[in-house]
């Protein structure tokens, strides 16, 4: 059969089967099959009538153009067939096949319908981006880790997980050289999916510093004693969910803490003295070779008998005291934090107040909980009294003598930070307490930082109060995690997404450069980034760069460069955050 077409490309043939019968003047409803279509699909036509008849198809659109039209002959048997392909374009909706076949009775004629759908293409969107990986000295590149699989994003909205081949690194792959290599990785697409723009995977593998040592643990902070009424339960005993612990990069993080049943186990119908010892529980990258715990007693006070005033079953009356009889001294600038307790022999809920005296400026006293803390900002002396009052009107009393000191001003002294183009903004940070060397005495200012390290000199150079922000999954329990959910509560910091942020991910220029501009709240500004690489920073981060930078706080590099995804070295960040305090 001679047939006329629409269009070229085939992708679904679809199959009409019109019967006709001789001496019939109309084909019956039943005696059709009809199957949809998509537009750029093949229809295929066939049916059944008198032997060696001459047959006519027409096919209509759904707006009664002709889109086919086609002549031929039956077979011995009376089959006939034919086809034609829709264009990619054509028309959708229900469109009409008419067949009509010469037979010596006079004219057969049938008809049958299908509908036509539009093909929507998927194509990739977006591919996720993937954590840096850190590898020692001397990996081998097939033990690097690279994942073998990405999330990408399709124009249906999915987001499916495929397997990514990576290339041999950019510069070329080489464990015995230490630096950064950046690989790409190609998507391999199932069938319909397709990559117009060639989105490929990334990540970056950092080869250490030959020599470079692992984090470790190197002291536990110890703790105050912890003393209770007789018939306490271990759960309202109070044992403190964190410690404070030393790190061997001369950090001092805090960390989350499980704690054993105690030895002997806990009874609190006993009295006597229980020790509790802690498992650390630490971040990623961080070790504890020698096993160290943290360790806190519990003293189970003895059975207090009541001593009734009054007659007729008066009110009871207990032993009721302030057991924190002295506070230690705070520093200007530093954080302060201690807690005014009692022998917990009243009945709760108790009330905090200071009832004479005041409290030194930047401190202030939780009514609820007698918790002490805030930032010292005037040195001196300063004496008060704190009344502490149950729900049954029992109260006692405390004076209490606390002195603010001014912060050290003893030099600076670090082994490696000489002649280094940022030794005084490194130093005036150490001085106000806001990052710290190494314990062999070193400051290493060419090291990268982590993400959650810069944010912790952040929070601590600008002095900003604890707040209650978001905690990510993955800073839950590391020793950043106060730092970067006040980061975030004061709307400096982000996260990937609203569960990751990740605190060991090195921090790149671009990101500590947007970190800078929140914190400070600097106005936008109007003008263009000259950088050769202008065109490589994030357009989440272009505002953020062009500000940090007519601000005078962040500069390129005498190539004139910006190296948006470059990481951030120690000497770079502390001197960005010495540029944020002028």
């Amino acid at each position: 059969m001679r047939s006329k077409g629409l269009g070229t490309a085939t992708f679904l043939a679809v199959f009409l089967t019109i019967l006709l019968t001789a001496g019939a003047s109309a084909l019956a409803a039943g005696g059709l099959t009809v199957s949809a279509g998509l537009a750029g699909s093949t229809v295929t036509i066939s049916g059944s009538t008198a032997p060696s008849s001459n047959v006519s198809i027409q096919v209509d659109d759904p707006q009664g153009n002709v889109v086919f039209v086609g002549q031929g002959t039956s077979d011995g048997q009376g089959n006939f067939g034919d086809s034609f392909t829709l264009s990619a374009g054509a028309v959708t909706g229900t469109y009409t096949v008419y067949a009509t076949a010469a037979a010596s009775g006079g004219p057969v004629s049938g008809s049958a319908t299908f509908t036509v759908q539009q093909v929507q293409a998927v194509t990739v969107t977006g591919v996720n981006s993937i954590n840096p990986v850190i590898v020692p000295y001397g990996t081998a590149l097939t033990n690097v880790g690279l994942p073998a699989t990405v999330g990408i994003t399709l124009s249906n909205g999915t987001s499916p997980t495929v397997s990514v081949t990576w290339d041999g690194g950019t510069p070329a792959y080489n464990g015995s050289v230490a630096g950064n290599y950046t690989f790409t990785g190609a998507l391999t697409l199932s069938g319909g999916v397709t990559n117009p723009n060639n989105l490929t995977a990334s990540v970056i593998v950092t080869v250490q510093q030959q020599g470079q040592q692992a984090v470790t643990v190197t002291s536990v902070s110890s703790l105050s004693g912890i003393t209770v009424a007789y018939g306490t339960a271990l759960a309202n005993a109070g044992l403190p969910t964190t410690v404070g612990i030393t790190l061997s990069n001369g950090t001092t993080p805090t960390v989350n803490v499980t704690w054993d049943g105690g030895t002997p186990t806990y009874n609190g119908s006993s009295a006597g003295n229980y020790t509790f010892t802690g498992a650390l529980t630490l971040s990623g990258g961080v070790t504890n070779p020698n096993n160290l715990t943290a360790s806190v007693v519990v003293t189970v006070q003895n059975a207090i008998s009541n001593n009734n005033t009054g007659s007729g079953g008066g009110a009871s009356t207990h032993s009721f005291a302030i057991t924190t009889t002295s506070l230690a001294a705070g520093t200007i600038g530093q954080r302060y934090n201690q807690t005014i307790s009692t022998n917990n022999e009243g009945t709760t809920p108790y009330t905090f107040t200071v009832t004479s005296g005041h409290l030194p400026p930047g401190l202030t006293l939780d009514a609820s909980s007698g918790a002490l803390g805030g930032t010292p900002a005037t040195a001196g002396t300063y004496t008060f009294t704190v009344k502490v009052q149950d729900a049954n009107n029992q109260s006692a009393s405390e004076s209490y003598t606390l002195t603010v000191n001014v912060a050290s001003t003893q030099p600076v002294t670090l082994k490696d930070i000489t002649g280094n183009w940022a030794q005084v903004n490194i130093e005036k940070l150490v001085f106000l307490g806001a990052v710290t060397g190494y314990p062999d005495g070193t400051f290493r200012p060419d090291n990268n930082i982590t993400r959650a390290e810069f944010v912790t000199v952040l929070v601590k150079a600008l002095k900003l109060a604890p707040k209650a922000g978001p905690i990510f999954a993955d800073t839950q329990g590391t020793w950043a995690q106060s730092y970067i959910s006040t980061a975030a509560a004061y709307g400096i910091v982000k996260g990937y997404d609203a569960t990751h942020f990740g605190p060991e991910d090195l921090v790149t220029r671009e990101q500590m450069t947007a970190m800078v501009v929140r914190a400070a709240k600097l106005a936008p500004v109007s003008g263009e980034l000259t950088f050769k690489d202008a065109a490589l920073i994030d357009g989440w981060a272009k505002e953020d760069v062009l500000i940090a930078v007519k601000d005078g706080i962040v500069h390129g590099y005498p190539d004139g460069t910006f190296r948006p995804q470059g990481y951030a070295t120690r000497a770079e960040a502390v001197t960005v955050i010495a540029s944020l305090l002028k």
